[in-house]
């Protein structure tokens, strides 16, 4: 696989297998993607292995789920990772509302 980043949710998750409350790690590119590990409320990294431009107002980028921390377990979904001028608001279950695939990207560009 190549470069990717990883984003923490805010909010904990129940794990369909397990039961557990985790902070299931989201792997997505966007930004300078070369492992780097994000937060909700972090600023993205840019200048190297860059998908996608800086410095849009609003962004929805299709993020996909890490191993449960406590049993191991990975759900067959994807998340929307909402990013505004640069910096991780929100980490979510898909919603179905994004539709990445119309310029085949892992992120579509809401609000220059």
């Amino acid at each position: 696989m190549s470069a990717y980043n990883e984003v923490f949710p805010a909010e904990e998750e129940v794990c369909e297998r397990c039961g557990s409350s985790v902070r299931r790690p989201v792997q997505f590119k966007f930004g300078d993607t070369w492992q780097h590990r994000y937060s909700v409320g972090d600023r993205i990294t840019w200048g190297g292995n860059d998908i996608g431009e800086r410095g849009h107002r609003r962004v929805a980028v299709m993020g996909y789920p890490g191993v449960c921390p406590a049993c191991g377990f990975v759900p067959d979904c994807t998340y929307d990772i909402i990013v505004e001028d640069d910096v991780i608001v929100c980490v979510q279950p898909s919603s179905g509302s994004y539709d990445y695939a119309t310029n085949d990207q892992t992120f579509v560009v809401l609000a220059l």
